[in-house]
């Protein structure tokens, strides 16, 4: 059956317009069904608290409601506030692959869930604006090839969408690799866009190990990673054991934060007086858990010279929930109200920084029930 064009509802695959994300959360919250984007193939998302619509997605996919939908973040906030249990191997997991193509299945109180981070715009600002988790499905019939477009969605599904956010077709094409995790046991449920010897190797090996200290990098660092460093610094207190640095990819050494910088720290009662630029080094990459580029750009570069450490290196807005991931500008030479602005979009960064931070510090929960699913 052809689909209705006017189901499709076209949108920037990097900056969806507020309007259309906005349709799409009325849609959902009406009970509907909505095709949406994301990095591998186009998925079919409703309302995991609406049981009305949990068993249109079912219906419409032609799915056995014994087999559990996975659930869609914007971050690490949600599954911390759902109670997921991330144990060491899960945060390794976690840590190298999300925002990505993988799906976790753990244990919570609603039992054995599978979760994702994705790693679309269009699919985190939704989750946002959203405010939770949504279920999501691959946007076919059960044994179909997934679809790539969202016309290919709908024409699978049709009458049952309500509407298909159309970013263009996936780029991916292959589902995610869906793995559970009981405690250290690590198992690959289906196999996906992950590779099988990728996921055991991100498992078992810390590939963030390294001293706990965090490592903030932007071009001369006496502007945004000085900033960051300062504001995790306080944001973590005296006691965390972290240690937080930042650096400079074209740094001179021995300069003050610039004094727009150190002015909008002091708003936050924080003192940049101590700040003098330093260049990254080796030495201080490979003493870092964390290498923390402010750009893509940064995180490029810290690659290029740094290849065998590339799973420390994040973008800090890739951490995800606040903003979309994208870069944080370079405010030198700007007037107050930009550095002001750039501060905040740090504090965004670092609000979910430090949510892994947190599940770095804890280890798995203790005293779990029987697992009964999977």
């Amino acid at each position: 059956m052809p689909s209705s064009p006017k189901k499709i509802l076209r949108v920037d695959p990097r900056q969806p317009d507020a309007a259309a994300l906005d349709r799409a959360v009325a849609a959902l919250r009406s009970g509907g069904l909505v095709v949406v984007p994301t990095e591998t193939v186009y998925g079919l998302a409703a309302d995991d608290r609406n049981p009305a619509a949990m068993e249109r997605l079912y219906a419409a996919k032609g799915r056995s409601q014994d087999k559990p939908v996975a659930l869609l973040a914007a971050g690490l906030e949600e599954l911390v506030r759902q109670g997921a249990v991330l144990g060491p191997a899960a945060r390794r997991l976690a840590a190298r692959h999300w925002p990505g193509a993988l799906t976790l299945v753990l244990d919570s109180p609603a039992g054995w869930t599978g979760y994702r981070i994705p790693d679309h715009p269009v699919m985190q600002a939704l989750l946002r604006r959203w405010g939770g988790v949504l279920a999501v499905t691959s946007a076919n019939r059960s044994g179909e090839p997934p679809a790539r477009t969202a016309a290919a969605a709908l024409a699978a599904l049709g009458p049952v969408v309500t509407l298909a956010l159309d970013a263009g077709p996936a780029a991916g094409g292959v589902p995610s690799t869906v793995v559970k995790v009981d405690g250290a046991r690590v198992e690959v449920l289906r196999a996906g866009a992950i590779a099988q010897e990728e996921i055991m190797k991100s498992a078992a090996t810390d590939t963030t190990s390294g001293s706990r200290q965090i490592l903030f990098v932007c071009t001369g660092n006496i502007c945004r990673s000085p900033m960051a460093e300062y504001i995790l610094r306080a944001r973590l207190g005296p006691d965390s054991g972290w240690t937080v640095r930042s650096a400079g990819l074209a740094a001179s050494r021995g300069l003050p934060a610039s004094l727009e910088a150190a002015q909008v720290c002091a708003e936050l009662q924080m003192d940049l007086g101590p700040h003098r630029s330093q260049p990254v080094t080796r030495a201080l990459a490979e003493q870092s858990q964390w290498i923390i580029g402010m750009t893509t750009g940064h995180c490029d570069e810290l690659i290029r010279l740094f290849p065998d450490l590339a799973p420390r290196v994040r973008l800090l807005q890739a951490f995800g929930l606040a903003t979309p991931a994208g870069d944080i500008p370079d405010p030198i030479g700007s007037p107050i109200g930009v550095y002001r602005h750039v501060r905040g979009q740090i504090e965004s960064g670092i609000s979910d920084l430090i949510l892994l931070v947190m599940l770095e510090n804890t280890g798995p929960r203790q005293g779990g029930r029987e697992n009964t699913t999977s």
